[in-house]
């Protein structure tokens, strides 16, 4: 019986590659964004001015950032429209509260734990 399950294959089994997945496509065009960057940004300062003693320089602010990208879901967007729909989508208080938690736990981390000296 031959093996049918895909992650079960082989080296004498190859798996094939479907080859309008593997096309290189010219994405000069592209004009897409994760309007998550811009919101958290925005919502830094608010979150730093309520904690003493952590650096608000640009490396910190960057980690900061960083840190809360990789911990909440990414909303791309390709048009003003789908920016403005999603900003509306995620302005109610839930959101925000969680999103303000989200930065603060990051910028206790940063303060703890600053990749520059002084």
């Amino acid at each position: 019986m031959a093996n049918e399950n895909p992650a079960n294959t082989t080296a004498e089994q190859p798996i094939a590659l479907n080859p309008k997945l593997t096309t290189i496509t010219d994405v000069s065009d592209l004009n897409v964004k994760n309007i998550m960057v811009e919101i958290v940004w925005e919502k830094i300062d608010s979150v730093l001015s309520h904690v003493e003693g952590c650096c608000n320089c640009t490396k910190c602010r960057n980690d900061i950032l960083a840190i809360v990208l990789n911990n909440i879901p990414s909303k791309y967007v390709a048009t003003k429209q789908g920016e403005l729909f999603s900003r509306i989508n995620l302005s109610d208080i839930q959101n925000d509260i969680n999103l303000s938690a989200i930065i603060t736990s990051a910028v206790m981390y940063v303060k703890d734990h600053p990749r520059h000296e002084g």
